[in-house]
């Protein structure tokens, strides 16, 4: 029925438009139906599988591996499960001693996870173990094991350079330790740390070293004594039934002796009579002048030498002597352009040492020359250049 005024009322209205709605979808049916289908429905994919942890009731560690050297701050990666499972426990011990140190306790689940965030920067440079204890509910557990962990905050590992990056200029990395003297140091155990072989003495000098036992020599004591080098005539010089792990085990006042070469003896003797020796060689005392070398090596950069393929880490050995020095300085340029950018300056003696390590890894394929300049009292030097080294393309 019409509304006054000849107007259609609302349900005519509505019925017309439904009307025009469908006519409309046929038409446009007829007209495109596959394009359009194809524009609103694309092929579906194949949906991936979410990766799901292993339902393992395990206890391990998976990260880092023995032996691994590893720097600052770094995740112990693994498991801890046990049936009727309560808690873990992490611990660190010096390497194969067994004396474990408690680090962190957790009541959460850790499935090939995270365990513990390890600050290495804790503990002095050296060999570790780590353990794992997994504990039940009734106090019964399991353990897992990392042994043989490298510290080596003085001289971290290599990062990897980022794929893609500019090249960089060299960098000059910490002066690592030089290679062990087995019958110095046995690596992470007992012996000395510090001074090094033919290292130069000077007034009150700590004697770092570790002192202990072993699992099947319970530990007497240890006797420190020194003698003019290659004479094997010792004088006693400190001892104690104190052990000690890499730290101060005397204070040797070298003005007591007169200036030149000498050896330390380091005698670990255990409860049964038996012991370990260590020594230290051509320790140069040089209080009252320039100290005494047991050779004397050439003066300026042995290695690498000019024309060498080297890298992408490089340890530049030479020697800088102690008399007439006032520093020296490790500058890089590239190959025969004469740019020289300072790398390092010291004022230390290097007898046949390292001078530095560099990181080249950003200089791949390049060509650069190295120059040690050392700078006497009255300023004026005598530079020592090595040549045309070619940056080796990491495979």
């Amino acid at each position: 029925m019409g509304r006054p005024g000849g107007w259609p009322s609302t349900r005519h209205v509505l019925l017309l438009l439904a009307l025009l709605i469908l006519v409309g979808s046929l038409w446009l049916d007829r007209q495109g139906a596959g394009h359009l289908w194809a524009q609103a429905s694309p092929l579906t994919q194949t949906p991936l599988i979410t990766p799901t942890k292993s339902n393992r009731v395990v206890n391990e560690i998976t990260h880092p591996q023995p032996g691994d050297a590893v720097a600052g701050v770094v995740e112990i990666w693994g498991t801890a499960l046990v049936p009727s499972y309560h808690r873990y426990d992490v611990h660190i011990s010096p390497a194969n001693l067994d004396n474990w140190q408690w680090l962190t306790t957790s009541y959460q689940v850790v499935r090939e996870d995270v365990l513990y965030r390890l600050d290495t920067t804790q503990f002095p440079d050296g060999f570790y173990d780590l353990r794992v204890r997994a504990i039940r509910d009734d106090g019964n557990y399991t353990e897992a094991f990392l042994r043989g962990l490298e510290i080596r905050n003085a001289n971290p590992p290599t990062p990897t350079p980022v794929p893609g990056a500019p090249p960089q200029p060299p960098s000059v990395l910490p002066t690592p330790t030089p290679t062990v003297d087995v019958s110095s140091r046995v690596p992470g155990g007992q012996g000395f740390y510090a001074p090094d072989n033919g290292a130069v003495l000077r007034g009150a000098v700590p004697i770092v070293a570790t002192v202990n036992g072993l699992p099947n020599q319970p530990f007497a004591r240890y006797e420190l004594a020194f003698s003019r080098a290659g004479w094997e005539q010792w004088q006693w010089l400190a001892g104690s039934e104190e052990q000690f792990w890499q730290a101060p085990i005397a204070v040797w006042d070298t003005t007591q002796v007169p200036d030149g070469l000498y050896d330390l003896r380091l005698r670990i003797i255990y409860r049964d009579g038996n012991y370990n020796e260590y020594f230290l060689r051509n320790l140069s005392v040089a209080n009252q002048g320039p100290p005494t070398l047991a050779f004397a090596p050439p003066v300026g950069i042995v290695s690498p030498r000019s024309g060498w393929t080297v890298g992408p880490l490089v340890d530049v050995v030479g020697t800088v002597p102690a008399e007439g020095t006032l520093r020296w300085e490790l500058s890089w340029s590239l190959a025969g352009k004469e740019e020289w950018r300072l790398l390092t300056v010291s004022d230390r003696l290097v007898q046949d040492g390292l001078l530095a390590r560099l990181d080249l890894s950003q200089l791949q394929g390049h060509r650069i020359d190295l120059r040690l300049r050392i700078v006497h009292p009255d300023q004026n030097y005598h530079d020592h250049v090595v040549r045309d080294l070619t940056i080796r393309v990491a495979e």
